[in-house]
């Protein structure tokens, strides 16, 4: 004897869920909409596409970086660029620490200077990045080449390696470099080919396994990224912390982002990201009441769409998750 369900309870759950994404839909619509007019106001339009630059793999002088496209709502104050680097700043400094104190300090400095001067079709320097760091080198080298702004799509394979934990990176497009970059994948060979003569199973070559990817990546943090897809986050179903700084550009993300994320993350950040509104959030909330049971603390930091009554709502429908609302003070 089977157990039945209430009539029309699976269809309004689903029409609940349906009017979600119409709203979210709509939210970014809106959202896109006012970013396009503040463009046409600002500068021409031929001004407003990105253009990506890969460098040469040489060590040459630097080109001038192209500035990603921010989207600005009309009426609301926006962090500034210092503000974000502060921020930033601020969240790493022991990392980020202007005299270092011992020599691996200061070797990770001058790497991260010239990081982006490092070939990435050399074995030698690939060799060297890949196993003569541990994966806290790993990861405070991708702090400082993203603070020194020396992060580039080449570069970026150093220290996505499968040992990665915690990463950070700046500035790059997330769906066609950084994912292929971390997507686990794991490959089977033997190290021999198979003898004939083998009598049982013990004289059989080993099997031989490698990943590749990250697949034990818990902590990632994109600063200035764009093209953020979901695809990024089902590839990092281990994420238990999730950082978003000054991720503006006008194709930063995909409309429903936050809908996706991963079930067993702990700590949300999201600074500077003017996409953002107090809609986006309350449908966050309903999705992290039901499915986001580890969630702990979110953190909105400097997004002009978003007001401080969301914090009442949060509290009420979901006390064990700290909202922490700031914005800038008003000019």
């Amino acid at each position: 004897m089977g157990w039945k369900r209430r009539p029309g309870e699976g269809r309004s759950r689903k029409l609940e869920r349906f009017k979600d994404q119409l709203a979210w839909k709509d939210e970014i619509s809106s959202a896109l909409a006012d970013i396009h007019k503040e463009q046409c106001r600002a500068a021409p339009a031929a001004s407003t596409h990105l253009q990506l630059h890969r460098r040469p793999l040489q060590l040459l002088p630097r080109s001038t970086p192209s500035e990603a496209v921010t989207a600005k709502h009309s009426g609301s104050v926006c962090l500034s660029n210092e503000e974000i680097r502060h921020i930033f700043a601020a969240e790493h400094r022991n990392v980020l620490m202007f005299k270092p104190s011992t020599l691996v300090d200061r070797c990770l400095h001058v790497i991260a200077k010239y990081f982006d001067r490092y070939p990435a079709d050399d074995d030698y320097v690939v060799e060297a990045m890949h196993h003569g760091m541990s994966p806290d080198l790993h990861h405070r080298l991708s702090i400082l080449s993203t603070w020194y702004e020396t992060m580039t799509a080449d570069n970026a394979a150093f220290v996505c390696i499968p040992t990665t934990q915690s990463l950070c990176l700046g500035q790059l497009n997330v769906d066609a470099f950084v994912l292929p970059l971390i997507t686990p994948q794991v490959s089977t060979a033997r190290a021999d080919s198979v003898s004939s003569d083998a009598e049982s199973w013990e004289d059989l070559p080993d099997i031989l396994m490698t990943w590749t990817g990250c697949p034990h990546l818990e902590e990632l943090e994109l600063v200035a990224c764009y093209e953020i897809s979901i695809a990024c986050l089902e590839e990092c179903t281990n994420l238990t912390k999730l950082s978003l700084v000054d991720c503006s550009a006008f194709n930063a993300v995909d409309t429903d982002l936050l809908m996706h994320l991963p079930r067993r993350l702990q700590s949300l950040s999201l600074v500077g990201c003017t996409w953002l509104s107090n809609k986006m959030l309350m449908a966050l909330l309903r999705v992290a009441s039901a499915t986001m049971l580890s969630l702990r603390y979110v953190r909105v930091w400097g997004c002009c769409r978003v007001s401080l009554v969301v914090e009442q709502a949060w509290a009420a429908d979901l006390p064990q998750v700290h909202l922490d609302v700031k914005q800038p003070p008003h000019t």
